[in-house]
């Protein structure tokens, strides 16, 4: 990328999504280093069951440490994506007079526009919008809502569901990036 903007004196669309990829991955590390006592706070109470003596501070616990995780995972799947479609963007170049290859480059960006949306509302759609509560018909207040959606997306189905959630967005990405590689003639794999 250094190269080009030398040599060129400009960037391309794939230079853009590289840069945002490092920007979001910058951020992923940034949020984690900034939660570990969080983090380690609640693998200190997955080994001591905690007393129940003060409930009101282990929700705001789990509460914080799946706002946490929340922002990782959304920021690490941007991350990813953005460095595919960098890839993409980077080939689109090399195959644009090459019909049928264009249109499948169409397609792989189509689905791969698809499961990125739904990678990074991963959590939202396992932990908090399956659960009419959290969807703010409740009462209380959004933050106790909020912190009400953490403790059942951590436990019983809620960790279930979010587990297959998670499964199913590695399995996107997976196929993500068999769809991708199939843009390349087979002899750039050779070895």
């Amino acid at each position: 990328m250094t190269v080009r903007f030398l040599a060129q004196r400009s960037l391309q669309l794939d230079d853009f999504f590289l840069i945002f990829a490092c920007i979001c991955l910058t951020g992923a590390i940034a949020i984690v280093q900034w939660g570990i006592s969080v983090i380690y706070q609640m693998a200190q109470l997955s080994l001591e069951p905690p007393k129940p003596d003060s409930p009101t501070d282990l929700f705001r616990l789990i509460g914080r440490y799946q706002k946490i995780i929340f922002a990782f995972v959304t920021l690490s799947w941007a991350a990813i994506f953005a460095a595919k479609f960098s890839y993409l963007f980077f080939f689109r170049h090399l195959i644009h007079r090459i019909r049928p290859l264009v249109i499948y480059w169409r397609v792989v960006i189509t689905f791969t526009i698809m499961a990125a949306i739904l990678s990074m509302l991963q959590n939202l759609i396992a932990c908090i919008l399956v659960d009419s509560q959290a969807c703010g018909f409740s009462s209380s207040s959004a933050d106790s809502t909020l912190t009400d959606a953490a403790v059942k997306c951590g436990q019983g189905f809620g960790f279930t569901r979010a587990l297959r959630t998670g499964i199913c967005m590695m399995t996107l990405d997976v196929v993500t990036d068999l769809m991708s590689r199939d843009l390349l003639p087979d002899q750039c794999f050779d070895g």
